[in-house]
């Protein structure tokens, strides 16, 4: 249990890192994604 706490600590830690600027693309992203899809079902 203590080895996975630490793996997951590590993620964590890696997501920190990451800059803003990376999860304003993530989410620019998943919002075109999810307007293609809205589109194909409507």
């Amino acid at each position: 249990i203590k080895e996975q706490s630490k793996d997951i600590n590590k993620s964590f830690g890696i997501w920190k890192d990451l800059p803003t600027e990376y999860f304003e693309i993530i989410e620019s992203d998943i919002k075109e994604i999810r307007e293609g899809i809205n589109q194909r079902f409507s």
